[in-house]
């Protein structure tokens, strides 16, 4: 037992360096934060995934950023079908701003 001790000390690794993910985050109490909504309830409440009209005339409406739309995809709030339109509307998001920028 001792003999495996000295071996692990004399070859031992060195300490993994831990990994750090910077996650931006919305604070929703701050009007400014998520344009002009104060509260959570009311950002959640303006969103409609089971849209079936133009799609594309109804994401130009909505006044909530993709980025919140992208991390309620990867947090797995979503069901399946709310997921593929939630895709969608940040395909159409994504080509608004690409047109916008030109």
């Amino acid at each position: 037992m001792s003999i495996l001790k000295q071996l692990r000390t004399l070859f031992k690794k060195p300490a993994a360096q831990p990994r750090f993910e910077y996650i931006k985050t919305w604070d929703y109490a701050d009007p400014q934060a998520v344009h002009g909504t104060t509260h959570m309830t009311d950002l959640l409440g303006e969103v409609d995934f089971s849209h079936q009209g133009d799609l594309e005339s109804y994401v130009r409406g909505l006044t909530i950023p993709k980025e919140v739309i992208e991390r309620w995809i990867s947090a797995g709030l979503l069901y399946p079908e709310e997921m593929k339109t939630a895709e969608k509307m940040i395909k159409i998001m994504i080509e608004n701003e690409r047109h916008a920028c030109h």
